[in-house]
């Protein structure tokens, strides 16, 4: 349950941080992915030191927020905005 609170915690926490567009230069964008997700690393050294395995809530969200943070250096490539717009089209 702890898992899922930190991994909502920094889900939210990334859309205060305002998420720019692809332009960003690898070194800025590791940065970035290291402090943002530092409390799911610090969760789960918490587990890891105090029961000796990690939750598997914590790996699948590491998982599912590397595979979200890499779509920024796609977003603004007319393949992806090709993509945005079939799956908005219904909708707008």
């Amino acid at each position: 349950m702890v898992g899922l609170i930190v991994g909502v915690a920094i889900s939210f926490g990334a859309a205060a941080m305002h998420m720019t567009s692809g332009a960003w230069d690898l070194d800025s964008a590791a940065a970035f992915l290291f402090v943002w997700l530092a409390p799911l690393f610090a969760a789960m050294a918490y587990d890891w030191h105090t029961r000796r395995q990690v939750h598997p809530t914590y790996a699948i969200g590491l998982a599912i927020f590397q595979a979200a943070f890499a779509r920024v250096f796609v977003m603004n490539r007319e393949p992806w905005l090709t993509i945005g717009r079939a799956i908005l089209a219904p909708v707008v």
